[in-house]
């Protein structure tokens, strides 16, 4: 069974996004915590917002503690548009415990994943 990290406080970790823009202009998009019902629409607002400036981006899941279905979701629903708009999104795989929610849904085949150290 997939369980939320709590860091041995009880607390979910918070969700957070932030973005840099590496020298070739490719938007990396971090996110930290929990990637849940809660934080998804943060997700998907964010991601839509750089889809529609031209933007190539990656999307980095390292630092994602926790992902839910709603979560899985979002990440494919801005994957499809972006690839709809001829653009692209690739995301650099998270922990175990995340990525194995796309493994468990086959979404794995869904999205490029990236190395860290790949250029986009």
């Amino acid at each position: 069974m997939l369980k939320r990290g709590d860091g041995g406080q009880g607390q979910p970790h918070p969700f957070s996004i932030s973005s840099s823009t590496c020298p070739d202009g490719t938007v990396r998009v971090s996110l930290r915590g929990e990637l849940d019902v809660a934080s998804a629409p943060e997700l998907v607002e964010t991601l839509e917002e750089l889809n529609g400036n031209d933007t190539w981006f990656v999307l980095d899941l390292r630092k994602l503690l926790f992902m839910d279905s709603t979560g899985l979701r979002a990440v494919i629903r801005v994957s499809k548009q972006v690839n709809a708009d001829g653009r692209a999104m690739r995301v650099i795989r998270g922990p175990e415990l995340v990525h194995r929610v796309f493994e468990l849904t086959g979404a794995d085949a869904m999205v490029e994943f990236v190395e860290p150290d790949r250029p986009a």
